[in-house]
């Protein structure tokens, strides 16, 4: 048994960075879902190491480097205080997506013969 650090990484757009790949791209015709959700182990809960495997996913599933490194954290309004998002820094004035690229929960868990059970605080009170 140890204890590791997990993050459930949720894909809005993957596939949507290139140049000319975003607005209405052609998978919404050919049925293709951009919206994938992973479970991941990291190595460390920062917020680096989490894009790190953002951008290591992405890659894997088609998005091209260079394209990646617009990738930065960014914090909606009303987001959970405990997970993170990523978006793309645009450089194309007026270009915006309402929704972020990746938006990551991160946690603590117990790898028990290749199995994982999440941990979760409990707060005892004092009678």
């Amino acid at each position: 048994m140890k204890l590791v650090t997990l993050a459930n990484i949720q894909f809005n757009r993957i596939g949507t960075l290139g140049p000319g790949r975003g607005g209405f791209p052609s998978y919404v015709s050919s049925g293709d879902d951009r919206r994938i959700t992973v479970c991941v182990e990291l190595e460390n809960s920062t917020s680096a190491a989490v894009l790190e495997k953002v951008k290591e996913i992405a890659i894997q599933k088609g998005e091209h480097e260079q394209d990646l490194r617009r990738l930065g954290q960014q914090r909606d309004y009303g987001a959970d205080s405990g997970g993170m998002s990523f978006k793309e820094d645009l450089d194309v004035w007026g270009t915006q997506y309402s929704s972020t690229y990746a938006d990551c929960e991160v946690f603590p868990a117990f790898e028990i013969d290749g199995r994982y059970f999440r941990l979760q605080e409990v707060q005892k009170s004092d009678l």
